[in-house]
């Protein structure tokens, strides 16, 4: 297996990463059943983004990255440092995702251990992330990697490990 790197995103990584990300967020949305109306999921996707990167790319407490492999783009992830915002210790990872043709090589499993390094760096004691109960993949490769459910809602639910 080859090594992975999460190299941080430029400015204009991140432009094209936003509009992707949030038509995607839009599709697991309506996907999930937390939305019926492509309108609504789209509202509030576009909210939710511009909640959480209130100064854009320039975000304090933000970490975005591109997953590479040998220089090749992968996947990306990032990671919000919450212990500034009222969560002591906490880190969430607010988007995770392989590229289809990278999958099942390992990939998300080794990029989520160097995330988590970054984190515990930081001296944050625990990772958290959301998934949609859709999205059995997902949740499966997380619980290989030591998350558990935290937190139950209707749609999706809350993961976390603690970082030892």
């Amino acid at each position: 297996m080859e090594n992975i790197n999460l190299e941080k995103m430029t400015l204009e990584d991140y432009n094209d990463y936003i509009l992707s990300a949030i038509s995607n967020y839009e599709t697991e949305l309506m996907r999930s059943g937390r939305y019926n109306t492509k309108q609504a999921a789209h509202e509030f996707a576009v909210w939710e983004y511009n909640d959480v990167f209130n100064n854009g790319f320039c975000t304090p407490d933000t970490y975005l990255y591109n997953i590479t492999v040998k220089g090749q783009k992968v996947g990306i992830l990032w990671f919000l440092n919450e212990d500034k915002h009222g969560f002591p210790g906490e880190a969430f990872i607010g988007d995770f995702y392989i590229y289809e043709m990278y999958r099942k090589k390992g990939y998300g499993s080794q990029a989520l251990l160097v995330a988590e390094r970054l984190a515990k760096a930081q001296g944050l004691t625990e990772m958290r992330l959301g998934v949609m109960n859709h999205n059995a993949k997902a949740k499966k490769l997380y619980i290989r990697a030591g998350y558990t459910v935290f937190k139950e809602r209707e749609h999706d639910c809350i993961m976390r490990k603690f970082l030892l």
